[in-house]
C-alpha cells in the first residue's frame, strides 16, 4: 500500500492507495498535531510526500520515523517523472505544482492523442491560485501564481484600517451592497477573472491544437460558478501526481 501525503500551507491531505484504488483519505490542518489512524501505520508499505511547507514536512517525517521503519520518498524537481521541467529556477518550483503537472499530463495522455501543439493546464485553487502548463510532448512550460481567495480577504483586512475580515462562504453578487459583500464580489471575480482571462490569453498567444484544463484545490467549489471554460475537476490531483511520480519506472 502506498501512502501519499500532500503538505500544503493550510492543510495536509493524505490518501492511502492500493494501486490506483483509494482505500482511505483525510485532510487536517498543517499546524495541527500529526496523528494517523493505526490502520495506516499497519497497512502502509511505502510513503511518498509532496510539501511546500518545511515545518509541516519536518513534522510528518519525524512522526513516521518514530512510528514506522519506512523512509519516505520526498518528491522534488529532481525526482524521475514523466514530464521534463523547463523552468529557469527549478529549485524554487513547488512540489505540489510538479505533482499536479505530472498528473494532468499522465491522465490526459492516457485518454487522448497529444501533440507538441497541445496544452494541458492545471488550476489549483488553494492558499494560492496556482496555474501550471504542460505541453503535449511532456514539457512543463511554467505557469502563474496569484493569491487565493482567503489570502485576498485577509490582506484587505490586515493592510487597511476599516475593512472587515470577511468569510468566503457568503452569497456573492456582481455588485456588493455592503462592505463585506463588495469584498466578496471583488475577491471571487478577481480569482475567477484571473483564470478565465489566462485561458483566453493562452489560446490567443499559443494557438494550441487542443487544450485540456484540470481544476483542483480546497477552494474550487466556491469559485466553480464563476469559471467560464470547460474543465475536468480532480479532487485528488496532487496525490495522484505523487503516486504517478513515486511509481515511475525510472525511480
Amino acid at each position: 500500500m502506498l501512502l501519499t501525503i500532500d503538505i500544503g500551507n493550510t492543510n495536509i491531505k493524505w490518501i492511502l492507495f492500493d494501486k490506483e484504488n483509494i482505500l482511505e483519505k483525510e485532510v487536517f490542518g498543517t499546524h495541527s498535531a500529526v496523528q494517523f489512524p493505526q490502520s495506516i501505520l499497519q497497512n502502509t508499505g511505502e510513503i511518498a510526500v509532496s510539501s511546500v511547507n518545511p515545518l509541516g514536512l519536518s513534522k510528518i517525517i519525524n512522526y513516521f520515523l518514530l512510528n514506522t521503519a519506512i523512509t519516505a520518498n520526498i518528491i522534488n524537481y529532481k525526482s524521475p517523472m514523466e514530464i521534463i521541467v523547463d523552468y529557469e529556477t527549478p529549485e524554487t518550483l513547488g512540489a505540489d505544482r510538479i505533482c499536479a503537472a505530472n498528473a494532468i499530463f499522465t491522465i490526459a495522455r492516457d485518454y487522448t492523442v497529444l501533440t507538441s501543439k497541445s496544452l494541458i493546464i492545471s488550476c489549483d485553487f488553494g492558499t494560492a491560485n496556482n496555474i501550471s502548463i504542460v505541453r503535449g510532448d511532456g514539457i512543463f512550460l511554467g505557469g502563474l501564481i496569484a493569491p487565493g481567495i482567503k489570502l485576498m480577504t485577509e490582506s484587505l483586512h490586515n493592510r487597511t484600517a476599516s475593512l472587515p475580515l470577511t468569510q468566503t462562504t457568503g452569497n456573492v453578487s456582481l455588485i456588493g451592497k455592503s462592505t463585506s459583500g463588495a469584498i466578496l464580489s471583488g475577491v471571487f471575480y478577481s480569482a475567477a477573472g484571473f483564470v478565465n482571462n489566462m485561458v483566453n490569453e493562452i489560446k490567443n498567444a499559443m494557438d494550441p491544437d487542443k487544450i485540456i484544463i484540470f481544476t483542483t484545490g480546497g477552494n474550487y467549489l466556491p469559485i466553480k460558478p464563476f469559471i467560464k471554460f470547460e474543465h475536468i475537476f480532480r479532487e485528488n490531483l496532487v496525490c495522484e501526481g505523487i503516486r504517478f511520480i513515486h511509481n515511475y519506472p525510472g525511480r
